[in-house]
């Protein structure tokens, strides 16, 4: 136990924080299992408890963790077509985001990344809006979009999970449009996931985001993510994701608010 303490003692958490940690950490089980679009409302609930660039250090280990039972689960529903298209885009938006990181200081980044997250949940509503109803004019599973636009998807992915962990908005909204089903839907995005989430580790351990004490700190959530993503696997056939996508959007609305003021 005295261990333990000393190990969170330099984050000075508190009853209610430490509760908000764990709270985190379930949430990002459940959502890379169940509902990827819960990861938007993870995002600033760890930057609410922690320095902003702290935050972002321990976020990724975590949805590290999450994403080895999300694409275990999920390896034969992976979309090859969709990765294919959006990663190599995604890969430059990574380098991109590794250079603007180490420019920015945690005081900028954490208003930053509730603007991130707001600008992503209002492209979520644009392309929510515009892609319902279904026209049926795009074949399920086809890529949507014309290659440069997909290019640009890639990127601002790559660059917004690079800065806050914040990108999954935007595949949400580009496998909306593919029209995936759930489980292509939720395969897709956890592979796209695990593999963007290992190229941005060496970049995280440059900038100092990522250390032998965050990840000791990171450990002591798998429980709570393990948690997470069965009862993710569990609840994926019976839970409503309309209700749950609502609940997520507007607490993240409201907690990327807090983070901006």
């Amino acid at each position: 136990m005295e261990q333990l303490v000393s190990l969170f003692a330099p984050y000075g958490l508190d009853a209610p924080a430490f509760f908000l940690f764990i709270t985190a950490a379930l949430l990002s089980g459940f959502s890379k299992t169940a509902l990827p679009g819960g990861i938007v409302l993870v995002v600033p609930i760890m930057a609410t408890i922690f320095p902003a660039k702290i935050s972002v250090g321990l976020t990724l280990p975590m949805l590290m963790m999450a994403d080895l039972f999300s694409a275990r689960h999920y390896r034969k529903n992976v979309r090859i077509k969709h990765l294919s298209f959006l990663l190599p885009s995604a890969f430059g938006g990574v380098l991109a985001g590794y250079l603007l990181m180490g420019r920015i200081e945690s005081v900028t980044l954490r208003p930053l990344i509730g603007i991130t997250v707001l600008s992503m949940l209002g492209i979520y509503f644009l392309l929510s809006f515009f892609g319902q109803p279904d026209s049926g004019e795009n074949e399920p599973g086809k890529v949507a979009f014309s290659l440069p636009v997909t290019l640009i998807f890639g990127v601002v992915a790559g660059l917004t999970t690079t800065l806050a962990n914040a990108a999954a908005p935007v595949m949400t909204l580009y496998l909306i449009v593919c029209r995936l089903s759930k489980k292509d839907f939720i395969g897709t995005a956890a592979w796209f996931f695990f593999i963007i989430n290992w190229v941005k580790v060496p970049f995280y351990i440059k900038l100092g985001l990522i250390t032998g004490t965050s990840f000791l700190v990171d450990l002591t959530m798998l429980p709570f993510i393990i948690v997470g993503a069965f009862l993710g696997i569990y609840l994926v056939k019976w839970i409503s994701q309309g209700m749950f996508n609502r609940l997520v959007l507007i607490l993240a609305f409201i907690s990327s608010i807090n983070l901006i003021l």
